[in-house]
């Protein structure tokens, strides 16, 4: 849980810093951090325990929340196609529920 706590907050620092030039530069870990931390909620993506929750029941996918990095300006469409980046997003999410 400490490890989560500070892997958000550094993830906030950093998208604060980077957002304008946030298309297709945030990584996946970044991506979950912030859905976890609410800031896809405009996207339809539910927030810390609500997440957990969407995940555990395929409410929520990692194609879901690269969709929504999509809407949010935070990645580039083209990312839809990239299998690796969607892996990547699927492994940080079941790491989320495992916590």
């Amino acid at each position: 849980m400490k490890r989560l706590i500070i892997a958000t907050l550094s993830t906030l620092a950093l998208s604060m810093l980077l957002a304008p030039a946030a298309q297709a530069e945030t990584t996946p870990n970044e991506l979950v951090n912030l859905a976890n931390t609410g800031y896809l909620k405009d996207q339809g993506i539910p927030s810390h325990d609500a997440l957990a929750h969407a995940i555990r029941f395929g409410q929520v996918n990692a194609e879901d929340l690269v969709e929504a990095g999509v809407a949010d300006d935070r990645l580039s469409p083209e990312i839809l196609d990239d299998a690796s980046y969607l892996s990547q997003v699927e492994s940080r999410l079941r790491n989320l529920i495992a916590d």
